[in-house]
């Protein structure tokens, strides 16, 4: 996907870690709507490329965003009850940005890559009202995400690839909400 054969762009795995998640949404009886941006920083990302120039390791810090909407449908008790157990489903925008990742071996400059697309979410937890306002939230998510842009040595490229580890795997929710 680089037209230069002296550049290379690791596609990176990076390490689990703890993040943040700002929240918008509605419920309504059994169905619910949110609009979430969650981030996570200081990811350890790993990997390495080889070319007809050599050879590029990365091992590097990472960042990841992600745009959510999601539909959630909830039973077990009805808007009042303190207990809810949800299903969850909805779509998904990824950006990953990673130091270095990408690599001209013929003058050994290194450029910073962002990795992005769009995919599918997955999954349920529970809800427990602490308060009238204030909620505890505990969930799973599966998330399949296709990365299909990466942004590097100043050029968008696109890419296709079906199966890929960067967007793809669990996510485990834990948290408290507040109810406007």
């Amino acid at each position: 996907y680089i037209d230069d054969p002296n550049k290379v762009c690791v596609r990176p795995k990076i390490d689990p870690r703890f993040g943040g998640r700002i929240v918008f949404g509605e419920i309504k009886n059994a169905l619910g709507g949110e609009l979430s941006y969650s981030w996570s920083a200081g990811h350890q990302a790993t990997g390495s490329v080889g070319a007809v120039g050599g050879i590029h390791t990365l091992n590097d810090q990472a960042t990841l965003n992600e745009l959510t909407l999601d539909v959630k449908y909830f039973f077990l008790g009805n808007i009042q009850s303190a207990f809810r157990l949800y299903l969850l489903g909805g779509g998904v925008y990824t950006s990953l940005k990673v130091k270095n990742a990408g690599k001209d071996l013929g003058d050994d400059l290194l450029y910073d890559a962002v990795f992005s697309g769009f995919g599918y979410r997955i999954g349920g937890g529970i809800n427990f009202k602490l308060t009238e306002k204030i909620l505890f939230e505990a969930g799973g998510v599966y998330r399949w995400v296709r990365i299909n842009n990466i942004n590097t040595f100043g050029k968008n490229l696109n890419y296709f690839e079906d199966t890929n580890p960067i967007g793809t795997g669990v996510i485990y929710n834990i948290g408290l909400k507040y109810l406007f």
